[in-house]
């Protein structure tokens, strides 16, 4: 029995959503990766600052005095 005219089409977008999804998961990933990544660098750039604003105070102390 042939398939209706149609029923090829559906195949094919249902392949085409299928690959779509795949995509958009793997976007997905890599986005949350890369936000996670940037999140860990600004942490260690703001460890980086309040280390320097702490050095930055104990050398005004040793010039005030």
């Amino acid at each position: 029995m042939p398939l209706p005219p149609h029923a090829d089409e559906t195949g094919n977008l249902q392949a085409e959503v299928q690959q779509l999804r795949r995509d958009f998961e793997s976007f997905k990933h890599s986005h949350e990766k890369r936000l996670a990544d940037l999140t860990a660098e600004l942490d260690e750039e703001k460890k980086i600052r309040l280390t320097l604003q702490v050095e930055m105070e104990r050398l005004k102390k040793r010039l005030a005095e």
